[in-house]
């Protein structure tokens, strides 16, 4: 039996969607166009009914071999990438005006995309009556590390406002509202930097009210000129001549470069301030000021950020692995890198935004899945609020744990996750033990 047809009418034209596992999807919707190395401009209305049920492509990419997988075979890859998906409830109509939650995945800028299997928001529109936008945007050389000459800065962050206005013209076809106090960004590891940056870009005051950031490494943002000037020496050879796979190469090489430049160059993909949108780095204390009155925010971590890590990098890799003093310097490493690179600014981004006169809530994820030593990894609260079993059996930091488990704890999560989507001040009493801990600044 072929599955139910949905068809919606949006301003940018007819979408047809599709049922699948319970819920209305409409996929591979394009929210820009653009050329390489150029900023996205919004796609032109069109007047027969766009087959919304493919996946968005991935950006071109190397594979992730954190997450050991694989995208850019997964989806398929193309530089045509300015695409999201949209999952509603099977029976929602139009007037409906549910909220809405969008979704921008991490992966240090580099790697990732919005329909990867992973980030399935499916459960997460069932249990709560929501709509969820999943993103997909530039990513490495294609969207980061602009020369102001050859190609423009933050094109990927341009994706993203590209998209977030999109949704604001278009989301109430499918059922939501498209009043920036019912959209909710939420987004981890680079997704969450993206959102703190967006925090800083007037335009999104008019674009969304409120925002979870999860491990952004706010630890590793400042301090990049020098890499970046030169990073971009060593790439000045690649240009809108180059083929997609050397500007995938490039990326790669770069990336090893980047471990010579300390922790910054552990993300070499990422915003570069001073550049459009976003303000000098001296200016983003007071940015930030004026942003915190319009905005709700929740920011967290995990309470292992780094363990994912510290066995990637060789100069903590034969540390940790050392007889008896392994596991002492394990710890010690992963609690001062988890503070430096993610929890200390975390905090710190709350306290400025509730002094400013904003709203915000803090959160630590200690959830420790049956991973060896990873504990409560960087990533581990994703297989708890999106994707399904399927989905997660080869991560890694999942382990040997039951998934009835995971997602018994998952739907106490994401009850959070909605609960401050819908407005609630999350404060210490809606911790849940063993899970998370919430508190205001």
């Amino acid at each position: 039996m072929a599955a139910p047809q949905y068809t919606r009418t949006p301003p940018c034209g007819p979408v047809s969607g599709v049922e699948v596992h319970g819920v209305a999807r409409f996929t591979g919707i394009p929210y820009a166009k653009a050329s390489r190395f150029q900023k996205p401009r919004p796609v032109e209305k069109w007047t027969d009914a766009l087959n919304a049920t493919k996946p968005c492509p991935a950006c071109p990419q190397p594979k992730d071999l954190i997450l050991n997988v694989d995208l850019a075979v997964a989806l398929g890859s193309s530089e045509e990438c300015q695409r999201l998906s949209i999952t509603a409830p099977v029976l929602v109509v139009p007037s409906a005006s549910l909220k809405v939650m969008v979704w921008i995945h991490g992966g240090s800028f580099l790697t990732g995309a919005g329909d990867a299997s992973i980030y399935d928001p499916s459960t997460l529109v069932i249990e709560h009556n929501i709509i969820v936008v999943n993103i997909t945007y530039r990513l490495g050389l294609f969207g980061y590390l602009g020369d102001q000459t050859s190609r423009p800065a933050n094109l990927g962050l341009f994706d993203l406002l590209q998209a977030l206005r999109w949704v604001n013209k278009n989301i109430s076809a499918f059922g939501g509202s498209n009043d920036p106090a019912s959209i909710t960004v939420f987004g981890q590891s680079a997704g969450g930097a993206a959102i703190a940056d967006l925090l800083l870009v007037p335009e999104s005051r008019a674009l969304f009210r409120r925002a979870i950031i999860q491990s952004s490494p706010f630890g590793i943002r400042l301090g990049r000129s020098k890499m970046y000037e030169a990073l971009l020496a060593k790439c000045q050879g690649i240009s809108v001549a180059s083929s997609s796979d050397e500007v995938v190469e490039m990326g790669d090489k770069l990336t090893e470069e980047g471990l010579k430049w300390g922790l910054e160059g552990g993300m070499v993909f990422a915003p570069q301030y001073g550049q459009e949108p976003l303000p000098d780095e001296e200016q983003i204390t007071v940015k930030m000021h004026d942003a915190a009155p319009h905005f709700e925010v929740l920011i967290g971590t995990t309470a292992h950020e780094t363990t994912l890590f510290l066995d990637k990098i060789p100069a903590t890799a034969w540390l940790i692995d050392l007889p008896v003093v392994g596991s002492l310097f394990h710890s010690a490493i992963s609690w001062w890198s988890t503070r430096v690179i993610y929890s200390n600014g975390a905090k710190e981004l709350a306290s400025l935004l509730t002094q400013a006169g904003g709203s915000a809530s803090v959160y630590v994820i200690d959830w420790a899945p049956n991973n060896g030593r990873l504990g409560s990894t960087h990533a581990a609260e994703l297989p708890l609020l999106l994707g399904d079993c399927q989905a997660w059996t080869d991560v890694p930091f999942i382990g040997d744990s039951k998934w009835e488990n995971v997602d018994q704890l998952g739907k106490r999560l994401r009850s959070v996750w909605v609960a401050f989507a819908s407005g609630a001040t999350l404060k210490k009493q809606d911790s849940v033990e063993g899970l998370i801990k919430v508190w205001r600044p």
